[in-house]
């Protein structure tokens, strides 16, 4: 049974609350959340974590307040008011009961809190999911300095670099892939610990993003070149990058040279949301994604010539 305390401090919450209102409900390691209704009424997603989150299946549901709450304290969650403007009340518990019923459940990108904010404020967003991938990108930060320190990663200057390269065994695979290459083709090269992207321009030149990996994570900033083909591939093998061409329609070639060259220079760098895949394919699609870490932003940039950082609010 809820404890006097918590009932407490529901009731003179419920008592604040408006219809359009969102509230919050800290369960311990995560916050749930819903829309009030009215007459003590929540639109919520509601669902088993194993159905959910393994299953991807989940149901929004028309439920009283305090069955919400459970045994949990509830709190405003209107935070977001003070930054985007909410819509008109009508609207928002229109959204809310227009979807009541089963949901494609998604922990990541389709959660309570993505459903109850784009209610509200017709974006979806979850600063929880924010958080995750902040906690990811700082703690690939630490690893990646260990990882040099313990393999104790030495740099060579540019003459020693681009001898090994020449003798390297896949120089032979390269120069193959090279001669294939036809300008606005993207270009990946498989390094050990991920995949690096580029357009490839033509005269065996490409154009990237261009940075050391643990610097770029850290200060965001790097800068998109012009190089040649064999001084990016750094003695990895390359391969051809159009992948997605049976999915994706390819711009003409003149956009995507003129995406790239058009963007040379400083650029902002983010490791999830704005990295070299998002560039190249943003070149070649006018869309961004990025397998390596299962986000896919499919937003379209129009006849624009510069990159926008691509977020999570919807």
């Amino acid at each position: 049974m809820t404890t006097d305390p918590v009932r407490n401090h529901n009731q003179e919450l419920l008592k604040k609350l408006m219809p359009g209102d969102l509230v919050k409900f800290p369960r311990g390691w995560y916050t749930h959340w819903g829309v009030y209704e009215g007459n003590n009424s929540m639109i919520h997603v509601a669902g088993v974590f194993e159905e959910s989150v393994l299953k991807h299946k989940a149901e929004i549901k028309r439920e009283d307040f305090y069955t919400v709450c459970d045994r949990d304290k509830a709190y405003s969650g209107n935070d977001m008011d003070k930054e985007w403007e909410p819509l008109k009340t009508a609207d928002i518990i229109r959204r809310a009961k227009a979807n009541i019923g089963q949901m494609r459940y998604d922990l990541l990108f389709n959660n309570c809190e993505h459903f109850a904010k784009w209610c509200r404020y017709g974006r979806k967003s979850s600063e929880q999911v924010n958080e995750v991938f902040q906690f990811m990108e700082e703690a690939l930060i630490v690893l990646t300095v260990e990882l040099k320190t313990l393999l104790k990663v030495e740099m060579h200057n540019e003459s020693k670099r681009l001898f090994r390269m020449a003798t390297d065994r896949n120089q032979t695979h390269n120069l193959n892939v090279l001669r294939s290459l036809k300008p606005g083709d993207l270009v990946k090269f498989h390094r050990s610990l991920y995949t690096h992207w580029a357009v490839y321009e033509g005269d065996s030149n490409v154009i990237h993003v261009e940075g050391s990996f643990c610097d770029d994570i850290k200060r965001h900033k790097v800068e998109i070149k012009r190089e040649h083909f064999l001084h990016v591939a750094q003695g990895d093998k390359a391969y051809d990058g159009n992948d997605m061409d049976d999915d994706w329609v390819a711009v003409d070639t003149e956009i995507v040279l003129q995406r790239a060259q058009n963007s040379i220079g400083h650029w902002q760098y983010a490791l999830v949301f704005n990295n070299c895949v998002q560039f190249a394919k943003w070149c070649r699609y006018g869309l961004r994604s990025k397998k390596q870490n299962r986000f896919t932003c499919d937003q379209h940039v129009g006849n624009s010539d510069q990159i926008n950082v691509c977020s999570l609010s919807g």
